[in-house]
């Protein structure tokens, strides 16, 4: 996305501090450049991430986050503790149970650790509602790939197509259809998925009466 599509998407960005210096919000972090001293694998160069939330008396809050590499592959899912109790599981959306949390320690600083431990500012981040993700999990990043933005809804913005419908149009998967609640992973996958078949189509590839050349070409 654009820095324009950043903020007309809602994402969470940095805000001018007393000095008049852009930081983080408070709670936030920013992922960072690739260290001089990392090693050349230590950051992904792509990955999908998705999240699941449960209510506390704050609102929705962190309770699963997971990432996945371009072949689809889990490198990161870990159930969170938030701070505050959780006062209803939301369990038809998020697919979290009480018993599920039960033992849970994982806390939001520690998924922000990892983040900035294996994302680097410049990994290219792919998710649906990509806003949503980052702001539960307290992340600031501008490398991103948003599908609900990358496949146009037909009647145009501020609409944005369900990720369960472009999963079964563009890739003829269902996803989401189980009572359990989702997957953060099997949404992960998808994410990912439709964010490379957009890439090998070309950037037309999803809407109407249009044909798509690769942006492996452009």
């Amino acid at each position: 996305l654009s820095p324009e599509e950043m903020v007309d998407n809602n994402y969470p960005l940095p805000e001018p501090g007393k000095d008049g210096q852009l930081c983080c919000p408070e709670g936030f972090v920013a992922t960072q450049p690739p260290a001089r001293s990392s090693s050349p694998d230590q950051y992904h160069t792509m990955l999908a991430c998705d999240c699941e939330m449960c209510y506390t008396s704050l609102g929705l809050e962190l309770t699963r986050a997971t990432f996945v590499s371009a072949s689809g592959d889990v490198v990161y899912d870990q159930l969170v503790l938030p701070a505050r109790p959780i006062t209803d599981y939301n369990t038809r959306h998020s697919g979290i149970t009480g018993e599920m949390m039960k033992g849970v320690t994982t806390s939001i600083q520690d998924v922000q650790a990892w983040v900035l431990q294996n994302v680097s500012s410049e990994t290219l981040l792919v998710g649906h509602a990509l806003d949503n993700d980052l702001r539960s999990m307290k992340l600031l990043h501008s490398k991103v790939i948003d599908t609900a933005v990358l496949y146009p809804h037909p009647r145009g913005p501020p609409y944005k197509s369900a990720l369960r419908v472009l999963a079964d149009r563009f890739l003829d998967r269902k996803i989401q259809a189980g009572s359990e609640g989702h997957d953060s992973a099997e949404d992960a996958r998808a994410a990912m998925d439709l964010a490379v078949l957009k890439m090998r189509k070309g950037p037309a590839f999803g809407e109407s009466h249009t044909t798509g050349v690769s942006l492996f070409e452009l």
